[in-house]
């Protein structure tokens, strides 16, 4: 078995596989290197941000207001990094940054929540501002019982539940 990458589409694992398929057909060992894409710049965080304030179009004057304030207090700090290569303990440090200023705690949430907003639009996965150790919240997908199970996995499981015996029936 020869490991061939990951893929967020279906169609381009396929592809891949297929490559790999015709090189070890013609004897040869797949050097990945030669299908790697190019090395692409990276946006930051400051990219972002002008991306996402010019589709907020919609909003009220004074979200549009509170959306550059709380912009305000995210562009001087992290405004220069990737925004790939954000980290939770960046964002820890960015609220330690932001009580010393000192800002209540409730400012400092819709600061966070704008960040947050502008990683989702960046298609920043995990959300380090929605995944941060030591939060309350956690944001997860599905019940926190199936979550290491993915979609697919699930539909089998719940086809084979169905197909027993009543008997055999296991409600876990």
């Amino acid at each position: 078995m020869l490991y061939g990458g990951s893929f967020a589409r279906k169609e381009d694992a396929r592809a891949r596989a297929r490559w790999i398929e015709s090189e070890l057909a013609a004897m040869r060992v797949p050097d990945l290197r030669l299908v790697a894409p190019d090395p692409v710049c990276l946006p930051t965080v400051a990219e972002i941000a002008e991306r996402w304030k010019a589709t907020r179009v919609g909003v009220a004057g004074s979200t549009s207001d509170t959306y550059e304030v709380n912009l305000g207090r995210i562009i001087p700090t992290l405004g220069h990094r990737a925004a790939s290569e954000i980290r939770p303990g960046d964002i820890q440090g960015l609220i330690a940054h932001l009580r010393a200023r000192p800002l209540k705690r409730e400012t400092i949430r819709k600061t966070l929540s704008t960040f947050a907003m502008l990683l989702d639009f960046g298609e920043i996965v995990p959300n380090p501002v929605r995944h941060r150790r030591g939060s309350r919240k956690q944001t997860t997908t599905g019940s926190a019982k199936n979550a290491s199970c993915p979609p697919m996995c699930k539909q089998w499981a719940r086809r084979l539940w169905l197909r027993a015996p009543h008997r055999k029936r296991c409600l876990t």
